[in-house]
């Protein structure tokens, strides 16, 4: 199934993402998505509105870190549409991927040891007790191991905090009992391994709390460059200062010979910023627009690199009155810009400031224009991700006879009204006699009556 989610700046109401379709198609080609991409756009009048295309970073969506001309949705949609268009890898996916491909270099298989440890003891009562009894005998408080996948963006730095709070009672377990897995053997035989899985755990830590800010519901473009960039300095600092966590000293301080072992630590981080920079430099085009999060007053040629960037993309921007209309822009920000309610802030929000502090367009039209080509960059796929948790929950075991096109209308009610009080939305409705009307008709149930018919058929 595919979700499609399109994102748009709204001056008053400032960044929105709206589920626009939802659709099963009959294989994941990229011809395939990218016609029925095609499709809504001709469907909602999208397709000279459309500015970017934002997707996880594989082959299909994109071909690659090169963004390769070929059968890529990428490059479908741009001959579609007959011009270029932004492409946006989602920067979560690239963070998840960075601490895999650092710990891939590793001679240990992290990734497989946390997955066998879930494993060994996830459907095994008798397993688990046992487990318990150890942790009583040594006054460490039993936790229920996670589960982990490369494809859940969150799951690696709670798993690893889970076994090292654990990790002497599956310790003593696994050199204890009869006949145990050899890799898990093997890896707490080593006591070189605890160092090593609390070296990658506080490695974990920076790209889990700078993801889960990066999936903020409305966070733009603008936020999620600045958390990169928190990213890449956090790394590039921890490299020039070789820095490995007292945790990690203390277990290694009581063995011999851990230069080899320190060596493929430092080179954890190397590897994370390599893959970390190799896959997003595609967001250092949009620098021009850093000085849009107003948190301090631009100068004019900094707002002029955006209107360059702009006319490139064949957005006009009116130099002149954009030149005039700065001089409100100042005093705005000169006045809000020491308020703590403004700092804390998100960018788009303190445009809606601006935009509902002025009198007439002729203060901001411009600006208006640059905001709304800005916010509609998607600056990450989270949102696609949080519509597949709805679908997940609607499509339950007890009702597993939903139509696609059910499943669908609640999706895009919960997704698109989300946040919506219900007295609002009763005032939005209740003065929409044609809404009313299809309500109250009948012809609904006889869609789905032909429907389930002609399945019985």
């Amino acid at each position: 199934m595919f979700p499609v989610v399109v994102q748009y700046f709204d001056k008053f109401d400032g960044l929105n993402s709206k589920l626009v379709e939802l659709k099963s198609c009959q294989n994941e080609k990229s011809i395939t998505i990218s016609k029925l991409l095609e499709e809504t756009m001709e469907n909602f009048d999208l397709i000279e509105k459309c500015i970017a295309f934002g997707a996880d970073n594989t082959n299909t969506n994109f071909g690659s870190v090169l963004r390769k001309e070929g059968q890529n949705i990428f490059n479908h949609l741009k001959t579609f549409l007959g011009r270029d268009i932004n492409g946006i890898g989602c920067p979560a996916h690239i963070c998840n991927n960075s601490i895999h491909f650092a710990m891939d270099h590793l001679e240990v298989d992290i990734d497989s040891i946390m997955f066998k440890i879930y494993k060994y003891f996830s459907i095994y009562t008798v397993r688990v007790e046992s487990l318990r009894e150890i942790c009583d005998n040594v006054e460490v408080d039993f936790k229920i191991l996670l589960s982990h996948s490369k494809t859940r963006w969150l799951s690696l730095f709670p798993v690893i905090e889970r076994v090292l709070k654990m990790y002497h009672p599956l310790k003593s377990y696994f050199l204890s009992i009869e006949s145990p897995p050899v890799a898990l053997k093997t890896f707490f035989e080593d006591p070189l391994n605890e160092a090593l899985l609390f070296f990658v755990h506080s490695l974990a830590a920076v790209f889990h709390c700078n993801t889960a800010k990066m999936e903020a519901d409305k966070g733009s473009i603008l936020e999620t460059m600045k958390i990169l960039d928190s990213i890449t300095e956090t790394l590039e600092t921890r490299i020039s200062g070789e820095f490995i966590p007292i945790a990690v000293k203390t277990i290694l301080r009581r063995q011999e010979n851990t230069d080899s072992v320190k060596a493929s630590m430092l080179g954890l981080y190397k590897n994370a910023l390599k893959y970390l920079k190799e896959w997003t430099v595609q967001f250092d085009k949009f620098r021009v627009f850093e000085w849009m999060n107003i948190a301090e007053v631009p100068n004019f040629e900094q707002i002029e690199s955006a209107i360059e960037f702009l006319h490139d993309k064949n957005v006009k921007i009116d130099d002149v009155k954009c030149f005039d209309q700065l001089k409100a822009l100042k005093n705005f920000i000169q006045q809000n810009t020491g308020t703590d309610e403004y700092k804390e802030k998100l960018s788009h929000e303190r445009w809606v400031m601006y935009f509902k502090s002025c009198v007439s367009i002729e203060q901001y039209s411009e600006f208006e224009t640059i905001a709304q080509y800005l916010f509609a960059i998607p600056a990450h796929n989270a949102n696609v991700e949080r519509i597949f948790s709805i679908i997940h929950a609607q499509w339950t075991d007890e009702r597993n006879r939903l139509l696609l096109e059910s499943v669908k209308s609640i999706t895009v009610l919960k997704y698109n009204f989300k946040g919506v009080p219900c007295d609002k939305f009763f005032d939005l409705i209740r003065n929409d006699h044609v809404f009313l009307e299809k309500v109250k008709s009948s012809e609904k149930y006889f869609y789905e009556r032909r429907v389930i018919d002609s399945a019985d058929e």
